[in-house]
């Protein structure tokens, strides 16, 4: 009886000190001890990359409604040329004699909304070079704050490997 005794006995404090570690290590995943934390350098540099991406947001928010004066000039003058066009076409349609006149300003509405159409294209390619560069710069911010949630997964992970190991 005493072996069995002493059997149970070693039975029982290993369950409980089963218990009691995997309670502990469990208290650690929820609760990140300090070293789950970033340094104070490694946090300013976080906060300082967050107001860095709120202000890309800001100006990429601007940015695109600025869109929307460019595709008027484009809409302008080519309702220009439309305009031009149509009244030239319309005064030699209705010409009956071998020499007839028209007036100067159907051509000229024609190249004025060439040129509108022209700076207004230019206007809104270089726009969208803002807005890629906003995308992009965007994009580094986002890949700079996703590393350091990576280093507080891979402290978090190396301090509860320390507990573990440490029962």
């Amino acid at each position: 009886m005493l072996p069995a005794a002493r059997l149970l006995a070693v039975w029982v404090a290993a369950t409980l000190a089963t218990v009691s570690t995997v309670a502990r290590a469990q208290a650690v995943e929820q609760q990140p001890s300090a070293e789950v934390r970033l340094t104070p350098a490694e946090s300013s540099q976080e906060r300082q990359l967050l107001l860095r991406l709120d202000d890309v947001d800001s100006e990429r928010a601007a940015t695109r409604s600025s869109t929307v004066v460019p595709w008027t000039v484009i809409a302008v003058g080519v309702a220009a040329m439309v305009v031009g066009v149509s009244f030239g076409l319309e005064r030699v349609a209705s010409c009956d004699q071998e020499s007839c006149s028209s007036p100067f300003w159907p051509g000229w509405l024609v190249i004025a909304g060439g040129t509108l159409s022209t700076g207004g294209l230019i206007w809104l390619r270089l726009a969208r070079e803002d807005i890629a560069e906003l995308d992009s710069r965007r994009y580094q911010l986002e890949q700079q704050l996703d590393a350091y949630q990576i280093l507080r997964e891979a402290r978090a992970q190396r301090a509860l490997l320390q507990v573990r190991a440490t029962f």
